[in-house]
Formats: structure tokens, C-alpha cells, sequence
């Protein structure tokens, strides 16, 4: 935790010297900024009038802020998600793994993996990269809740909401690990209803708030919100909170 809160201090400093990162590495592929409408039309014409190498920085940066971590969460957590996202793509690039559109990812091929660059040049440039003008994050979608509700007074089970989203670094660590765990499995089928949440797509129920993806949300069966527990664990310590909750 003494990391992350020294990292995320750091994150004004390294933004803004990744603008010369960029120009000595990344400026030959891919341009700074191209206006909305003009890639719009560059694309509907098979990327015949700009003839881009790679997607222009403002695409990447909002493709950034709504793709990896949360996006209507805390932006500075969802900046740290996204140069460690940067940081491991740049490395070992991957189609399957790319937060770009299909529509606009078939006009490039896969980008050589770049081995040469510090760790430290890509943060830097990762967030320069973040916090370019980019354009607005799309509404969320409202969450049905009420099957749930039903089947957790029928069955007399806790249900646990899981805030997440398809890039989350830290979501997808717990879902490999944590989650995948048999004893962890029993106890959840036991005693809970378990229920990721995307919530770049779904909106929470009951009002419910969150800071950082994942975020675990206690409700009981009558929609009573118990507690809402933030953060990625281990086995041992998601164990002792779901037998807290429980109690």
C-alpha cells in the first residue's frame, strides 16, 4: 500500500516529462493528436487519407480511460492501472490484448515488441499518454437487480456484487487466483450469491459507490447494503471476510 500511494504522488512528475519520451520513441508511429472527425472519415475510407502507422495518441488515451480499470472510479488508481497496462503491452504486444476497436485495429498491423525501453521511460510516457485531451467517457447502462434479490430471499444467501471491468490489472489477478481457489468456490456457493459487475457497461444498484475496481459489495437479502469491501486479496484474508460478513 506504501507503494501505491508513493506511485500515485509520483504521477504529476512523470507525465510531464513523458512528452520527450514520446518524441524520441514513439513520435515516428504515432501522431500526437488528430481531431475526431478526421479519423472518423480517415477510417470510413480504409485509412486512405491520413494513411496512419498506428493509432494517433488521443485515440490511445481515450481508449486508455475507458477500457482499462474503472472508469468512472478513481481516476488516479485508474492511471496507475493503465501504465502498468502500457508498460506490459509495449513489451509483449498482443492483437488478442489490444483496447483498440476492431474497426480501427484492422488498418494496423501488430506493433513490434519494443525490449529497449526502461521501465521508468514507460511510465513517464504512459502517463503523458493518460492525460492527453481525449474524448468524453460514455454513459453507463442501468443494472437489473431485482431477479437477484428474489433468488437471495428464496435461497436465504448474502449477495456479494463484485465491481470490476475487463482490464482491471487487479481483477484479473484475483479472478486467477483468489476466485479460482476450490475452498473459496464452496464457500461462496454456500453461503453467497456472487455477481460481477462490468461496470463500464452496468450501473450498481441501490446507489451504490465505488472507488477503485475490484470493490466487493455485501448486500443482504432484503437489499441492505452490509459493507463494501475494496482491493484484490488472498485467499486467507477473502476467506476471513466473507466469514466476518457472515456473522
Amino acid at each position: 500500500m506504501f507503494y501505491i500511494a508513493l506511485f500515485l504522488l509520483s504521477l504529476p512528475l512523470l507525465a510531464t516529462q513523458g512528452y520527450e519520451v514520446y518524441k524520441q520513441r514513439c513520435a515516428s508511429c504515432h501522431l500526437e493528436h488528430v481531431d475526431v472527425k478526421t479519423l472518423q472519415k480517415n477510417f470510413l475510407h480504409d485509412n486512405a487519407i491520413l494513411h496512419l502507422k498506428a493509432p494517433s495518441i488521443n485515440q490511445i488515451s481515450y481508449r486508455l480511460k475507458t477500457k482499462v480499470g474503472d472508469p468512472h472510479g478513481d481516476k488516479e488508481f485508474q492511471k496507475m492501472e493503465a501504465i502498468e497496462f502500457v508498460k506490459e503491452y509495449v513489451k509483449h504486444p498482443d492483437r488478442q490484448n489490444s483496447i483498440c476497436s476492431k474497426t480501427v485495429l484492422k488498418h494496423f498491423e501488430t506493433m513490434p515488441a519494443i525490449k529497449d525501453i526502461s521501465d521508468e521511460d514507460l511510465e513517464k510516457v504512459a502517463a503523458w499518454i493518460y492525460d492527453q485531451k481525449s474524448d468524453v467517457l460514455p454513459k453507463k447502462r442501468g443494472f437489473d437487480f431485482d431477479k437477484i434479490l428474489q433468488q437471495a430471499k428464496k435461497e436465504n444467501k448474502i449477495i456479494i456484487l463484485e465491481a470490476t471491468s475487463p482490464t482491471c490489472h487487479y481483477c484479473r489477478w484475483m479472478e486467477k487466483t483468489t476466485l479460482k481457489d476450490k475452498e473459496v468456490q464452496e464457500r461462496l456457493r454456500q453461503h453467497f450469491i456472487f455477481i460481477p459487475v462490468d461496470i463500464t457497461k452496468q450501473k450498481l444498484p441501490l446507489g451504490i459507490e465505488w472507488n477503485l475496481t475490484p470493490s466487493f459489495i455485501f448486500i443482504t437479502p432484503k437489499g441492505k447494503i452490509i459493507k463494501t469491501v475494496p482491493g484484490a486479496w488472498e485467499k486467507e484474508d477473502f476467506l476471513k471476510i466473507l466469514d466476518e460478513v457472515r456473522k
